[in-house]
């Protein structure tokens, strides 16, 4: 139960952080003070999903369930994140999102911040579901 708030809170606190705080467009180093900081229970996973292509840093929780990305560009900005999570966390996941931003229908919502959009897209898979949030291009 501990671990399922400690979640929905970093769900609410990440997705209504798009609002306050969101982490796309953030500078590598804001993001890793970010998640310090607000975000004590994630470890900085420096094991390998750097390439010529995509740059990433990644935390996990200690238990494993939520591993979460961040995809910058060559200098260092997010332009994206990931959030892989258990299927344990997903109806719960399901129901802060409809509660928090606007349901677009097929698993996306839309959030609004400082004048630009947001979607959150949710991917399901068998034994996990990813959270993709990216700045909607209008």
């Amino acid at each position: 139960m501990k671990k399922l708030l400690l979640f929905l809170t970093f769900i609410i606190i990440s997705g209504l952080t798009i609002k306050s705080q969101n982490l796309v467009g953030c500078h590598i180093s804001e993001i890793k003070e970010t998640m310090k900081s607000v975000h004590p229970a994630y470890i900085l996973d420096e094991g390998g999903l750097n390439n010529l292509k995509n740059i990433s840093i990644k935390y996990k929780d200690t238990e494993g369930d939520i591993t979460m990305i961040f995809f910058l560009s060559k200098y260092g900005y997010c332009k994206y994140t990931k959030f892989i999570i258990d299927n344990l966390h997903k109806e719960n996941t399901v129901e802060t999102l409809d509660n928090n931003f606007e349901s677009k229908g097929n698993a996306i919502w839309l959030e609004n911040k400082d004048k630009k959009n947001y979607l959150i897209k949710l991917i399901e898979s068998e034994w996990f579901f990813t959270l993709v949030t990216v700045q909607k291009k209008d």
